[in-house]
């Protein structure tokens, strides 16, 4: 579930590129995931996925301009330490997400 995780996350980042790309702002705020969804799709035309692997919803932020971060919560659903290469089989760890680059994710 971790991979499919980091995998979609990166996924969304591309699209989040696009977006902007066609946009010039990310989406902006403490928008729910569903909403950064909807967004998305209507620029790029492509379905993202709200949730993780775990079923829970990723959090975004961005400050609607040139930043954003994608985090999941792992399997525990709830915000926590971050994973690490050493910690890569601790999958209640966050995975983070920050302007196209995993700033906390396994190899």
């Amino acid at each position: 579930r971790q991979r499919v995780t980091m995998a979609n996350m990166h996924a969304i980042g591309n699209q989040l590129q696009i977006y902007t790309n066609d946009t010039a702002m990310f989406p902006a705020g403490s928008l729910d995931m569903n909403q950064v969804a909807t967004a998305l799709i209507v620029v790029s035309q492509r379905l993202v996925p709200a949730e993780d692997a775990w079923g829970t919803l990723f959090d975004y932020q961005s400050d609607g301009l040139s930043e954003y971060t994608l985090e999941s919560f792992g399997r525990r659903g709830v915000p926590g330490a971050n994973v690490t290469p050493a910690t890569k089989n601790n999958f209640d760890l966050d995975i983070v997400l920050s302007n196209g680059i995993f700033s906390a994710a396994v190899e």
